[in-house]
């Protein structure tokens, strides 16, 4: 199943992450940006976009966030929209998990007007942890695995030879600088798909 995501550059640990991989489009930046002194400023917003910023928050509310993917286009489209309107930089990424195989349906399948396939990240379970930005030196040991443009691996075959790799980079370094997945919380390979949004607030 595909799950949505909204990240942004904005914020202190984005910025500190694109400081060192200034091409990475991941998410491990900042997801789900916005804050409670965020919604605030919408009471400071002009009328027409104070009054869109409402109506979205109306649509979104009773959906709710599980851990950090949603399965609700919508929602994160609108949450989106939401930060646009108070000045946050943030995009929609679809994520689709392929583990252990390319689906048969084809990697690709998308409407490329709609979508764009940025890369390969390797993340833990649901958390927006990215095993390439903290832990792809330790693999670099062993063998170098180069990234795409947008800071992630470029294709199955190099995600799951990442894999490997970090698994063998673990035992020589006796899990010394490998987040372990707390209640047997496993690694996955997902795809990312940045969405275009389709107007402009």
């Amino acid at each position: 199943m595909d799950k949505y995501i909204v990240v942004s550059d904005d914020g202190y640990y984005a910025k500190r992450i694109l400081e060192e991989f200034p091409n990475y489009q991941g998410i491990d930046r900042f997801p789900w940006p916005l804050g409670t002194e965020d919604i605030k400023k919408i009471e400071y917003l002009p009328d027409k976009d104070r009054a869109c910023a409402k109506q979205y928050i109306k649509e979104m509310k009773g959906v709710g966030i599980t851990d950090i993917y949603c399965n609700d286009f919508s929602y994160a489209y609108q949450y989106a929209q939401l930060c646009r309107l108070l000045k946050i930089n943030a995009n929609v990424y679809m994520s689709r998990l392929c583990d252990g195989k390319i689906p048969e349906s084809g990697l690709l399948e998308v409407n490329e007007n709609e979508y764009l396939f940025v890369g390969y990240d390797y993340v833990l379970g649901d958390a927006a942890y990215s095993c390439i930005i903290h832990e792809k030196y330790l693999c670099d040991r062993i063998e170098k695995i180069e990234l795409n443009q947008n800071g992630l691996l470029s294709s199955f075959q190099d995600a799951r030879r990442f894999a490997d790799l970090r698994e063998q980079a673990k035992k020589e370094n006796n899990g010394d600088g490998f987040e372990v997945g707390s209640d047997g919380t496993d690694f996955h390979i997902i795809a990312l798909f940045l969405i275009h949004v389709f107007e402009e607030v």
